[in-house]
């Protein structure tokens, strides 16, 4: 006899914990792009081909889900850190049949529909337990997960139709284990139960247990199960303390694989697996990371180098493995390894950031080498790339600066005793072949610490060991120093005024190159009051000169000094580590103070008044700004260490939808389709229609309904939710006026009816 628990759920709750993003503002974080860090959990996919992982950095307490397009290397991420999940542990995401995201996390249930995140958790539903460990759908998509406190004292397995729940647990049912894993669902609509000492089958009413005192079940631990095609169960247990075992059962007798008949098995400790027709993947968590694969006809043995989670076969046949680092596939007999440092920004540290005239955005840091991003596609180059890029520099991890020449050439520079400089011309980073390297084989620079391009054509990288200059003109190298420039040792800042001269800044003074001709601006001598360093340099539309000092901000219009510290300006710190001018001149001042508690941030100045942004009063993710950069767009760029990158522009930041975070979602291409295909039928009038029309469909009092409209490309243009307050026919207005002409598709669920109609806008 089963007991279960029932609730009817009226009201779903939306969540908006971490930084709730607002439009002025982004974040470009190694847990919200490429594979979203470390620590993938689960691998699954969708109808379209996606796959969907999970990331996690333990280090900064932050998660993520994970859609992958591998065919166009396109990773998106949803990450605790912008408010989209309520946990940094993330165990399952997974789409169901109607494209509804569900995400398994330590803080409850998730559902994203594309526009809308919400979590169910004990606060409002019946569920003991927010830590979900798995999720799944049934024949009838009804969802399906487990649960388990990590004291393991409570535990069980819960279904959900989208309007009630049922919930099951040793306490309340015959169901015989708390510690529930996963769930598998076979044809008949079986429920399959993955739980540490054994297997057990729902069917609705009665549970059957299968473990190894009642069964041909080997145990006692069960460390993964599949079904396949034919709904027989594989089940992995421990043989004898020296080898694994694979217990078929196809319901009515069990056989076995292992080392004596299969012997691809015999020198692993396989505990994951995956089957899809006649090919199987294995894989051993720990030990020597064996990835074993079964292709229909041959085993073969590989290498992951990684603690193992999860193994997959894909709609097309292509094998996957997750674990602590690493995605990975193999696709044509070759494995391709996605890690942080070989997908999106690979740390939260950057030592330099800079963006190109075509706004795509470079990154320096300490284990990705070099990153860019050009939306929505992230690259990485450096030794742990993993072979995906090129990696110019091999001994050395380490990016040191970027920037772009008069002629549109990119060079980046690493930060390593055999130096290793790259030309990329005409900043065409996609034609590998065409990149010129140089290091001391061809070259003076190492330990290149800063570079940057005055107007003539030449590139300028600053290390200790004196300051190197490429010449596009002559393509000769020249090294700087002090008894042959007026260069000190250390330079601080740099910058280019309008007619293209570079300028160098010192302690107390900067240093100019004038395309051959070097002169000095005595800081002191000329009565400045500037008597520390010069951090950064830059020049407004008029060509006044402003400089970011130790001792506030400065402007020279070649005539006055004008100074702003904190005593006269709302300024982040009298310390400016660097300065920006946009083509309004507003001026864009980073700082900090490292005294005591690290105070900073960046302030604005708009001709009369600064504005100051900190972690107190704004989205600013940190304090402690080395770098600052602006776009064409208008957005501010900051390198915020050790909190990646920072994106800002007043009102709104443009250029970022490129990151697709809709979810691609089955429609029916044209009317007959949607007539033969649907049951219920959505009416509307008028159809055609100019910017208006009304939908009628049928509810009862206190029904759910969802209301969604997509393009032809499945994207999600408008959406809303609400709870009917009356019964029988139902008109609700559609307003696609700021849409252009073209065919739409309208979907409304009322509770779990769906309806669907084409909608052609003239």
């Amino acid at each position: 006899m089963t007991k279960q628990i029932k609730l009817l759920i009226l009201v779903l709750i939306s969540f908006s914990t971490g930084y709730s993003q607002s439009p002025s503002w982004r974040f470009l974080r190694p847990t919200n792009t490429g594979v979203g860090a470390e620590e993938h959990n689960s691998i699954n996919e969708d109808k379209f081909g996606n796959i969907w992982t999970t990331g996690r950095s333990a280090i900064q307490s932050e998660g993520s889900v994970v859609r992958f397009n591998h065919t166009d290397t396109i990773f998106t991420c949803w990450s605790n850190f912008e408010g989209h999940l309520p946990s940094q542990f993330i165990y399952e995401a997974e789409v169901d049949a109607n494209d509804v995201l569900w995400v398994a996390t330590a803080d409850g249930l998730c559902k994203y529909d594309g526009t809308t995140w919400y979590t169910f958790n004990t606060a409002n539903t019946p569920l003991p337990s927010d830590q979900i460990r798995s999720v799944t759908f049934d024949n009838s998509n009804n969802v399906w997960i487990t649960f388990q406190e990590t004291n393991f004292n409570i535990g069980g397995i819960a279904k959900f139709d989208g309007l009630t729940w049922e919930v099951y647990t040793p306490a309340n049912s015959d169901l015989p284990n708390h510690t529930c894993f996963n769930i598998l669902i076979d044809s008949q609509n079986n429920k399959w139960i993955h739980s540490l000492l054994s297997v057990t089958k729902f069917d609705g009413t009665t549970f059957t247990d299968y473990n190894n005192q009642n069964s041909g079940l080997y145990g006692p631990q069960v460390y993964d199960i599949e079904l396949d095609s034919l709904d027989r169960l594989y089940a992995i247990t421990d043989l004898n303390g020296f080898y694994m075992q694979i217990n078929i059962f196809d319901g009515v007798n069990w056989t076995y694989m292992n080392h004596t008949n299969t012997p691809a098995m015999s020198n692993y400790l396989v505990n994951r697996i995956d089957i899809k027709n006649d090919k199987m993947i294995l894989a051993e968590s720990g030990g020597s990371f064996a990835v074993l694969i079964f292709d229909g006809l041959n085993w073969s043995t590989f290498f992951g180098g990684d603690i193992i989670r999860d193994v997959f076969i894909d709609s097309n046949d292509q094998f996957w493995v997750s674990g602590i680092s690493t995605l990975s596939t193999l696709k044509n007999g070759v494995w391709r390894d996605y890690e942080r440092y070989s997908a999106g920004l690979a740390e939260h540290h950057q030592y330099n950031i800079f963006v190109d005239s075509h706004d795509r955005l470079w990154a320096a840091n300490g284990n990705g080498g070099i990153n860019i991003f050009d939306c929505p596609r992230w690259e990485s180059y450096g030794p742990f790339n993993q072979g995906l890029y090129p990696s110019p520099q091999t001994l050395s991890s380490v990016g040191a600066s970027i920037c772009e020449d008069s002629f549109g050439n990119i060079w980046f520079a690493y930060n390593s005793t055999d130096g290793t400089v790259v030309k990329i011309p005409h900043g065409d980073y996609k034609d590998y072949a065409a990149w010129e390297i140089f290091n001391l084989s061809n070259s003076p620079v190492s330990w290149v610490e800063e570079s940057f391009a005055d107007g003539f054509g030449n590139v300028f990288f600053y290390s200790d060991y004196g300051t190197h200059m490429y010449s596009n003109t002559t393509g000769q190298w020249t090294t700087w120093v002090n008894n042959n420039s007026p260069l000190q040792y250390y330079s601080y800042g740099f910058g280019v005024d309008s007619s293209g001269k570079a300028y160098f800044g010192g302690f107390q003074q900067i240093a100019v190159y004038n395309n051959g001709v070097w002169s000095l601006i005595d800081l002191v001598a000329i009565g400045s009051g500037i008597t520390t360093e010069v951090n950064g340099i830059a020049f407004d539309s008029q060509n006044d000169m402003w400089l970011a000092t130790a001792q506030g901000v400065w402007k020279f219009d070649g005539f006055t000094w004008t100074n702003w510290t904190t005593s006269n300006a709302s300024l982040p710190s009298n310390y400016i580590t660097s300065i920006a001018i946009n083509e309004n001149d507003s001026v864009f001042v980073s700082g900090f103070t490292a005294a005591g508690i690290l105070t900073g941030g960046f302030s604005v100045f708009n001709g009369t008044t600064w504005t100051k942004f900190n972690m107190a009063n704004s989205e600013l993710p940190g304090e402690q700004i080395y770098d600052i950069d602006l776009d064409s767009k208008g957005n501010l760029y900051l390198n915020t260490f050790g909190q990646g990158i920072t994106v800002y522009r007043k009102n709104q930041v443009l250029g970022f939808d490129c990151i697709d975070y809709s979810l691609q979602v089955s429609t029916p291409t044209s009317i007959s389709e949607v007539t033969e295909s649907l049951f219920n039928q959505l009416l509307s009038f008028p159809n055609p229609f100019t910017d208006f029309t009304t939908l009628e469909f049928n509810s009862i009092s206190g029904d759910q309904v969802a209301v969604e409209i997509y393009d032809v490309a499945g994207k999600i243009c408008s959406s809303s939710r609400f709870i009917s307050d009356q019964t029988g026919t139902q008109y609700l207005k559609i307003d696609l006026s700021n849409n252009p002409s073209g065919i739409y598709i309208g979907k409304i669920l009322v509770g779990q009816v769906s309806y669907i109609v084409k909608l052609t806008k003239l």
